[in-house]
């Protein structure tokens, strides 16, 4: 009886310094994180999103490049149809194509760069650290809404982000190459409307 506790104890122990150094070890990848992308000033990379509805059983698939500054955030769709989504500081423009309709909004914290996404969960989810491999991490964030959101870290950026609600339907982003602080194209973020768009704007008049 006395080897079984003292083996009890022993274990008990182990598990809680594995817990406490694999929380240091996140503290450690999200410091990282907010210092890589704190010396961001402009960003480009190509992306695949997938997105579904468990209900349905269906998959939709789109894919484009995401640019950002500053200021500015735009996902320019390109397949399998042409779409765009534009945040600045004021407001939020979505484009159809396919439709030819835009619809305009305030902008209420609609900012989706991946550093704002990861802070606004961080703090308040229960995070598990599910791979970690030299600078390569997966990391798994809880919320007590019963998301679940699956991030892949390589170099302290994310280049994967899987969204799960509650009934597990699901948004999946997959980014490559990547290009960081490199001079983005000229007025990339001063898009016109084709002239038969139908306009929606919602924005509350100051």
């Amino acid at each position: 009886m006395d080897y079984l506790k003292t083996f009890t104890i022993i274990l008990f122990v182990s598990i809680i310094s594995f817990l406490a150094a694999e929380s240091d070890q996140l503290k450690q990848i999200y410091s990282d994180i907010l210092v890589r992308y704190s010396k961001i000033k402009s960003y480009k990379a190509s992306f695949i999103q997938e997105n579904y509805w468990i209900d349905l059983k269906t998959i939709k698939k789109t894919q484009g490049e995401i640019f950002y500054d500053e200021d500015h955030l735009l996902l320019d769709y390109s397949k399998p149809n042409k779409q765009f989504l534009l945040i600045d500081h004021k407001s939020v423009t979505m484009y159809d194509g396919n439709t030819d309709q835009a619809m305009i909004s305030n902008n209420i914290e609609a900012d989706i760069r991946p550093v704002k996404f990861i802070s606004r969960y961080w703090d308040n989810s229960e995070k598990e650290l599910i791979e970690a491999d030299n600078k390569n991490y997966k990391i798994k964030l809880s919320t007590q809404e019963n998301e679940q959101i699956h991030l892949s870290i390589k170099d302290s950026l994310l280049y994967d982000i899987l969204i799960l609600d509650e009934n597990m339907n699901s948004v999946h982003y997959k980014f490559s190459n990547a290009k960081v602080n490199l001079k983005l194209p000229a007025n990339i973020f001063d898009l016109t409307l084709p002239s038969n768009t139908n306009i929606i704007d919602t924005r509350q008049k100051k």
